[in-house]
C-alpha cells in the first residue's frame, strides 16, 4: 500500500517491499487508503487544525446571523448501519447506548439499539467525525468522556515498513459533556496539533476523579475529571489500557506499531508514575487490545492483531500482565484493522473475541469456537431494526465488544456494519441498526433521471445499495462496492462496480447482476474505487477507467488508451461531453496501490483530455496545483467548459476551464482549505454549481465567482463523498462519509412566474403520446402570434428549437424526433400567454 514516510521527493521512487508476517493485499487497507490518499497528497500527514480552523470560522461567521434552512431531509439507509468503532452501555441506565462512527460522530438510542428508530444523532458543536471511544463516569453518567480521531500510525511510531496504517480520520482530543450528551466542551484540546487519536479512556475505580487516556502520543492522566492532563506514558500508539480494580495504582498498558521499538505491554504500580516494559518472552507484533476479566481482575487477555511468536492471535496473563502464554489454536484478528476481546462481567472463563467473526474461547480443548458468520447476512430490503441475517450474522470486521454491566448476558458489537447485540452472551445475534444512519457512500452515485424513488450507491464493505423511495434500502453485490450508473432510457438496466475494475450490469433494476468482463481487475491496475460512466448523448457508450482506459458499446471492451495510459498513472475520475460521446476529460493519481509495503510516487497529478473515445490525448493539468482531481463535471451545454474539485492542502480547489482544459481560472479562493471531493452542475440552470468536501456542500449562483454553505442546519460536519442532481422531483442529492444520503430542493426551480404560467395553454396536449418518431401538438392562442417551441432532455439541455407561426383559434403542428434516441423529454412552448411543457415519451 501507499507510505509517505519514505516518498523520494518529486522524483520516480520504489520503496522496496519488507516482508511482515500474516501480509496480503487486504481489501479494507485499499479502501483506507483512498479515503487518506485524495486529502493529503502530496503531503505526508494529515493535520487536524486543517478541519477546526475552517470549522471554527464558520462558527464564527454564523454565530449571531439566523440559520438558514435549504430544506435537507435524510433519505437513509434507515436498515443499514456503517463503519462504528465503539459502543458504550450507561450503567445506571442499561437502555441508554453512546455510540461512535469512523465518520458519521456520535450517536444515542435509548431502548438499547432495539427499533426502528433506534438512533439519534448527537450534535457537539465539535467537528467530530470519528468517536473512537466512550467511557460513561461510573457515578454520575450524565459526566461523558468522547475519545476521537482513528489512527492507525502516528509520526515517529512507524510500523518499520510504511504501509496503510498511516491512514488517520481527523480527530481533535477528548470531549466531555456533564448533561447526559446535550452539551459539550474540550476536555483534551488537541484540534489545532498534527493528527492525534484517542483509543481508549478509563475512570481510576480508586479515585473517581482520575481519567486515563490511551492515545498517540501516549498514556494521558488527569487528576480533576478532565481540567489538566499529563502524559505520564511517553510511548506512541498507546492502543488500551486496563486499571486493576483491586489494588491502587495498578495500570496495564499496550503500545506500538508493528516494527516500532515501543511495541509491547508496560506496568506501571503507582498510576503511571513509573512503568516497567513487561518482557513475556515473545513478541506483540501488531496492534493489541487488552481485556480484564472484572470478576478475577488478575486474568487479562491480549487481542494481537499480526502476533508473532505464537499459536494464535490470543494471550492470556494470570498475572495482571507480568508473564503471558498464547492460547485458542487460531488466528482469528482482522489484522491491524478490526479486532477486540472482551470477557464476561462474572465470569472469567467466559471470553469473546472478535476480527472478521466472533469467537468464544473453549477451555476444555484450548480452541476458539466460532459464534458467528459474517458470510449469512441477507442482501434484500429487511425493514430498519429487524434482522439483517439468520440468528449467527454479525457483519464483519469488529471493532469492539462491550458487555452490559447490569446485564452479562447482553453483548454489543461495534462493526462495520453497524451495532449488534446478543442477549444470551455471544450464541446468537440481531442487529441494532434501526435509524442508524450512518453508511458510507463511494463517488458514483445515481439518481434515475425519470424516477426520483430509485437511486443506486456504493457503501463502504455494505454492497451496493438501491433506494426504492422506502427508509429500508435493498442491497446487491456484497462487501465493498464502487461506482453506480443508471440507463437514462432503458430504465431496467442499471450498473454497479466493486473494487478494482469490477463492473456489472442488471437488467432487472438491479435484483440480479452478471459481470461485464472488464478485461484487467487488479490493485496493480486500478485504483480501489475505479470510476467507469456512460456517454449522456449515447448511453451505449461504457468507458471503465484503471492504468488504461477500457471503452465498450455495448458488447466487448477495447482497450481504448493504449498499454500504460499516463505512463501507469491510475485514472481517478471520468466526464464526458453531453454533445459527444468521444471527447471525454480524466484526471489521473501518480500513486500506485499495490502489495503491502510497496509504494511508487510518479507526480504529478494529471488531468487530460481526449476527442477520439481514448485513443490520444492532451494533457491540461501543467498551470494547476499538483493534487489529486477528485472528480469532473463538464458543463451540460457546452463541452468546451470544464469544472474540477481537487484535494489536498495548501492550494484553491475548484478550478473552471472555457478551453476545454488549456486554461484554467481558480473559483475557490473564498472557500476552506479543505479536500473537496464533489462537483456537480445544476442542469436546469447552469450558473449553478454544488460542491462537496471536508466540511458539507456549497453552493455558487453565479458560476463559482461566491459561495455559501449549505450545511448549518445539519449541525456538526461531516464529510461529502459525491453529489447528484434528480432531475425528476428537481433535488440536490448528496452523499457522505459516516452521514448516509441526504437531499434538499435545488435552489433553482424555475423561473419566479413558472407557477402561474402554467395555466397558459390550457387545451395544449400531443398525440400521440408515447410515439415514435413524431407526435402532433394541439393547442389554441386568442391571436396570431410565433410561438417557441422547445425540446429538453431530462437534466434541462436543449435536443431541439424552433420558431413556430400559429393563427387564432385553434392550431395544431408536428414535431419530429428522428434524430433523437428513445427516452423522455419535455417539450416547453413559450407565446404570450406564458410557457407551458409536458412531457413526452419517444420510443422505439
Amino acid at each position: 500500500m501507499f507510505g509517505y514516510g519514505l516518498w523520494m521527493g518529486t522524483c520516480l521512487g520504489q520503496v522496496p517491499p519488507i516482508t511482515e508476517p500474516g501480509f496480503g493485499t487486504d481489501v479494507q487497507a485499499m479502501s483506507l487508503n483512498w479515503w487518506h490518499d485524495g486529502r493529503v497528497y502530496p503531503d505526508a500527514s494529515l493535520p487536524a487544525e486543517a478541519l477546526s480552523a475552517p470549522w471554527h470560522q464558520l462558527l464564527r461567521q454564523n454565530r449571531f446571523s439566523t440559520r438558514t434552512s435549504y430544506g435537507w431531509e435524510s433519505m437513509g439507509p434507515y436498515n443499514v448501519g456503517g463503519r462504528m468503532l465503539s459502543v458504550a452501555v450507561n450503567p445506571l441506565k442499561p437502555e441508554t447506548l453512546l455510540a461512535g462512527s469512523a465518520g458519521g460522530g456520535l450517536w444515542r438510542s435509548r431502548t438499547g439499539g432495539k427499533g426502528a428508530n433506534a438512533w439519534e444523532s448527537i450534535t457537539t458543536g465539535f467537528p467530530l467525525l470519528a468517536a473512537s471511544c466512550i467511557v460513561f463516569h461510573p457515578q454520575d453518567t450524565n459526566l461523558i468522556f468522547v475519545g476521537t480521531g482513528e489512527v492507525y500510525n502516528h509520526q515517529a511510531a512507524g510500523t518499520g515498513t510504511v504501509v496503510w496504517r498511516t491512514r488517520g480520520i481527523y480527530g481533535t482530543g477528548i470531549l466531555m459533556s456533564s448533561d447526559g450528551g446535550d452539551t459539550w466542551s474540550t476536555a483534551l484540546d488537541w484540534a489545532y496539533g498534527s493528527l492525534r487519536g484517542v483509543n481508549h479512556i478509563a475512570i481510576d475505580p480508586h479515585d473517581p476523579n482520575k481519567v486515563y487516556a490511551a492515545t498517540t502520543e501516549g498514556v494521558y492522566m488527569s487528576p480533576n475529571l478532565g481540567g489538566d492532563w499529563y502524559l505520564v506514558l511517553n510511548k506512541k500508539m498507546v492502543t488500551d489500557l486496563v486499571l486493576h480494580p483491586g489494588q491502587p495504582g495498578l495500570v496495564l498498558a499496550a503500545a506500538g506499531n508493528l516494527q516500532h521499538p515501543d511495541r509491547g505491554i508496560y506496568r506501571s504500580l503507582d498510576g503511571g508514575g513509573a512503568w516497567v516494559k513487561v518482557d513475556p518472552g515473545m513478541e506483540f507484533f501488531g496492534k493489541i487490545e487488552l481485556a480484564m476479566a472484572p470478576s478475577a481482575p488478575d486474568t487479562v487477555f491480549a487481542s494481537v492483531g499480526y502476533a508473532v511468536g505464537s499459536q494464535s492471535e490470543l494471550l492470556f496473563s494470570s498475572d495482571f500482565g507480568l508473564s503471558w502464554v498464547p492460547i485458542g489454536d487460531r488466528a482469528f484478528t482482522y489484522g491491524w484493522f478490526a479486532h477486540d476481546v472482551a470477557v464476561h462481567p462474572t465470569q472469567s472463563s467466559r471470553v469473546l473475541c472478535a476480527g472478521a467473526d466472533v469467537w468464544a474461547m473453549d477451555w476444555s480443548n484450548n480452541r476458539l469456537v466460532q459464534r458467528s458468520d459474517w458470510q449469512t447476512g441477507f442482501l434484500h430490503a429487511t425493514a430498519p431494526g429487524a434482522p439483517d441475517g439468520p440468528a449467527n450474522f454479525v457483519h464483519q470486521n469488529i471493532h469492539q465488544i462491550t458487555f452490559d454491566p447490569t446485564n452479562p448476558q447482553l453483548v454489543y458489537f461495534a462493526t462495520d456494519g453497524g451495532i449488534y447485540r446478543s442477549d444470551d452472551g455471544g450464541l446468537s445475534f440481531a442487529n441494532c441498526n434501526g435509524g442508524l444512519r450512518t453508511s458510507t457512500f463511494y463517488p458514483g452515485v445515481s439518481s434515475d433521471p425519470q424516477d426520483s424513488t430509485f437511486f443506486m450507491g456504493g457503501l463502504e464493505n455494505n454492497g451496493t445499495a438501491i433506494y426504492q423511495g422506502q427508509p429500508a434500502w435493498r442491497r446487491a453485490i456484497g462487501g465493498e462496492a464502487g461506482h453506480t450508473a443508471i440507463h437514462p432510457t432503458q430504465r431496467n438496466t442499471v450498473f454497479a462496480g466493486s473494487s478494482w475494475m469490477q463492473t456489472f450490469r442488471s437488467t432487472n433494476r438491479g435484483q440480479s447482476f452478471v459481470d461485464l468482463g472488464v478485461p484487467v481487475q487488479s490493485t496493480a491496475t486500478s485504483n480501489f474505487v475505479a470510476p467507469f460512466v456512460l456517454a449522456p448523448s449515447n448511453p451505449a457508450r461504457m468507458y471503465v477507467g484503471g492504468s488504461e482506459l477500457y471503452r465498450s458499446n455495448g458488447s466487448g471492451w477495447i482497450n481504448a488508451s493504449g498499454f500504460q495510459f499516463d505512463q501507469g498513472r491510475k485514472i481517478i475520475a471520468i466526464a464526458v461531453s453531453h454533445q459527444n460521446p468521444d471527447r471525454l476529460y480524466v484526471s489521473t493519481s501518480p500513486l500506485t496501490q499495490g502489495s503491502l509495503g510497496n509504494v511508487l510516487v510518479q507526480p504529478p497529478a494529471r488531468i487530460l483530455r481526449s476527442d477520439d473515445g481514448g485513443s490520444t490525448w492532451t494533457v491540461l493539468s501543467q498551470s494547476l496545483p499538483d493534487r489529486l482531481t477528485l472528480d469532473l463535471a463538464v458543463h451540460p451545454r457546452n463541452d468546451e467548459i470544464i469544472y474540477a474539485v481537487m484535494g489536498g492542502f495548501g492550494s484553491e480547489h475548484v478550478y473552471r476551464s472555457e478551453d476545454a482544459g488549456l486554461t484554467w481560472t481558480s473559483l475557490g479562493g473564498s472557500l476552506p482549505d479543505v479536500p473537496y471531493r464533489a462537483i456537480a452542475i445544476d442542469p436546469f440552470d447552469p450558473t449553478h454549481l454544488y460542491i462537496g468536501g471536508d466540511l458539507g456542500a456549497w453552493l455558487s449562483r453565479d458560476e463559482g465567482q461566491t459561495w455559501e454553505y449549505l450545511c448549518e442546519e445539519l449541525g456538526d460536519p461531516f464529510m461529502v463523498s459525491d453529489l447528484s442532481v434528480s432531475p425528476a422531483n428537481r433535488k440536490l442529492r448528496m452523499a457522505t462519509i459516516g452521514k448516509g444520503m441526504m437531499e434538499m430542493p435545488l435552489v433553482y426551480q424555475g423561473p419566479a412566474t413558472a407557477v402561474a404560467k402554467e395555466a397558459a395553454f390550457p387545451s395544449l396536449h400531443m398525440s400521440p403520446n408515447p410515439s415514435r418518431g413524431e407526435t402532433w401538438v394541439h393547442g389554441s392562442s386568442a391571436s396570431p402570434e410565433t410561438l417557441t417551441i422547445e425540446v429538453l432532455d431530462l437534466t434541462g439541455r436543449g435536443v431541439l428549437s424552433r420558431e413556430q407561426p400559429t393563427g387564432a383559434g385553434e392550431w395544431r403542428f408536428l414535431l419530429a424526433g428522428e434524430s433523437l434516441v428513445p427516452g423522455v423529454y419535455l417539450v416547453r412552448i413559450t407565446g404570450s400567454q406564458g410557457s407551458r411543457s409536458l412531457r413526452w415519451v419517444l420510443g422505439d
